[in-house]
């Protein structure tokens, strides 16, 4: 775990935005998510790196936007699941107690994304080595950034544009993407992630997508 916590230091850095976490949420989650995930929140809080282009989050601030994105899905019957991070775009990654990081919610694209998951390495390793391989190797800045027509980082452009980004806020796409927007910086607009979140799961058709479904969009 501690190999992969440096590996991701080394690509993030220290948070560049940090809140700590009261006790009464530790308890809260300290049996519904991995110990190595408390233990971060610990040492960092619930915090941003890069400016803004990822967040570790409260899941209780998340709960509505969950419920509204998987409530009234088969999802929500596979695993009880948290949000535990975000990206500058308000893509949530979801943690589920049996399976791991086995699902995103895309939200610009109205995808609920299936995700390997881990919940081999959970029944032989423990959550925390799946908490420490979603950390070095699913939450990379090409994974996670989106670029522009110009195939360079979109993120970039918009904190040139608008400033970097505070725990409530992200760059949201008006019109969204699974309305005909498109992912230029023009298209872009500082917004209270919260309220963006939940307007877009009232738009979206939310489509629950797996490897072969991607694979069949990007031809």
């Amino acid at each position: 775990m501690y190999q992969d916590l440096d590996y991701f230091l080394y690509e993030f850095g220290t948070p560049t935005s940090t809140k700590s976490v009261p006790s009464k949420t530790i308890e809260k989650y300290q049996t519904r998510l991995p110990a190595a995930l408390i233990e971060f929140w610990k040492t960092y809080g619930f915090c941003g790196f890069n400016n803004g282009l990822l967040w570790f989050v409260n899941p209780e601030d998340y709960e509505e936007q969950l419920e509204a994105w998987i409530g009234d899905t088969p999802i929500m019957e596979f695993d009880a699941f948290h949000v535990i991070a975000r990206n500058a775009f308000g893509e949530l990654y979801l943690w589920g107690k049996k399976s791991g990081y086995s699902y995103e919610i895309a939200a610009p694209m109205g995808w609920l994304i299936q995700k390997k998951g881990h919940e081999a390495i959970i029944a032989s390793k423990g959550e925390d080595a799946a908490f420490g391989q979603f950390i070095s190797c699913s939450l990379s800045k090409k994974i996670i950034g989106m670029k522009n027509a110009n195939n360079t980082s979109l993120f970039d452009d918009c904190v040139q544009r608008f400033g970097p980004l505070s725990d409530s806020e992200c760059f949201g796409f008006v019109p969204a993407l699974f309305a005909g927007g498109d992912n230029s910086v023009s298209n872009i607009q500082k917004l209270n992630v919260f309220t963006h979140l939940s307007i877009l799961a009232q738009m979206a058709d939310r489509q629950i997508m797996d490897t072969s479904s991607l694979a069949r969009k990007a031809f």
